[in-house]
């Protein structure tokens, strides 16, 4: 019986690798480094969230996805979602968020849905 199991096992783990879920493509921990708000200099252009999002782990991430808040004060104004596409192992990456709607945004905080 053990045998059985131990076969069955190995091929599960084989079709994963090759159905293309091997390490080399395994989520990493990812966190997010920095969000700052821009202001733009013409008050009828949008603001923009800048996220800077680190791999810290040794493998490649995909489809990392995030969500920004943007808020004035304690009302919630608008909240987008995001994603980058991957990350190298160990890197940072500067993704941007755009909040279009009024009244202007004060405040944005971010953080990761999870790596898909």
């Amino acid at each position: 019986m053990k045998d059985v199991t131990a076969l069955i096992l190995h091929l599960v783990l084989q079709g994963l690798f090759i159905a293309g879920a091997g390490p080399a493509e395994a989520n990493g921990p990812v966190i997010i480094r920095e969000v700052a708000l821009v202001e733009p200099s013409d008050s009828h252009a949008p603001q923009k969230a800048l996220v800077d999002i680190q791999n810290t782990g040794s493998n490649l991430v995909r489809d990392v996805a995030f969500t920004c808040t943007f808020s004035d004060g304690s009302v919630v104004l608008e909240t987008r979602e995001a994603s980058v596409a991957e990350i190298a192992r160990h890197a940072t990456v500067r993704s941007e968020v755009i909040h279009y709607r009024w009244p202007r945004a004060q405040h944005v905080s971010c953080k990761l849905i999870t790596p898909r």
